[in-house]
């Protein structure tokens, strides 16, 4: 089993139990597509099952790749906790 299979799995267990599912991205280096992909798989696992993807510490190289990608769309504004340096929160 791949790392996204593994994680969508994690996410799918625990969305049925808790309200929030929370990610912390602060030791993310790199993320691509395919860690875009697996965030959003993530979403709507948790959206199906009642609960919801929290993003928290976002790195700058998350932050860059989640705004280029524009991933931020469907997450609530309150589900991303972002860089301080971006000066929005």
């Amino acid at each position: 089993m791949g790392v996204r299979a593994h994680l969508l799995d994690v996410v799918s267990d625990l969305a049925v139990v808790l309200d929030v599912i929370t990610v912390d991205l602060s030791g993310t280096t790199f993320i691509d597509c395919s860690g875009i992909t697996t965030l959003l798989g993530m979403h709507t696992l948790a959206t199906s099952a009642g609960s919801r993807v929290e993003i928290t510490a976002v790195s700058r190289a998350a932050w860059r790749m989640i705004t280029v990608s524009q991933t931020i769309r469907p997450f609530p504004r309150d589900a991303l906790v972002l860089p301080s340096s971006t000066g929005r929160q």
